[in-house]
């Protein structure tokens, strides 16, 4: 409620987070059938790099710098999470095991399997950027707590 702005009382945010642990049940189900033939031990690497791609510069810049803003760390977060799903989708291993497609007919566009080194600073480039355009004063992540 604070980065949409929504005013939303605790009844409303309990059911939204309800919601959003359906949905992301059904994801997480609808994947595990489509990834079903693959590598456990690969898979638990990838969600590994989604994880760190969209979480770790989030949690590391809004403890060590202070101009982080709330848009920053939003945009961060969807942009490490969409790089790093969008990498691994476009790999040699999801070409071959998830598609089905040979190789050497179809080369894969992403040069590796494992998205992080990319995907990681990607995040943290767009957390600074952000929060360098946005106005800490209004949007900082202290702040949203703060009563005015």
């Amino acid at each position: 409620d604070c980065v949409f702005k929504m005013n939303l009382n605790d009844f409303a945010k309990v059911r939204a987070g309800k919601i959003a642990s359906v949905v992301v049940g059904l994801v997480a189900i609808a994947l595990g059938i489509l990834f079903q033939k693959m590598n456990v031990s690969f898979l638990v690497g990838w969600a590994f790099n989604i994880a760190a791609s969209a979480n770790f510069p989030a949690l590391i810049m809004v403890l060590f710098w202070k101009r982080t803003t709330a848009k920053g760390i939003a945009a961060s977060i969807i942009v490490g999470l969409l790089s790093s799903l969008a990498w691994i989708l476009l790999s040699g291993d999801a070409y071959s095991q998830l598609y089905g497609l040979d190789l050497k007919q179809y080369p894969a566009p992403a040069p590796f399997n494992q998205p992080g080194l990319v995907t990681i600073p990607l995040s943290f480039l767009t957390l600074i950027v952000v929060s360098l355009v946005t106005r800490p004063g209004r949007a900082a992540v202290g702040d949203a707590h703060r009563a005015p």
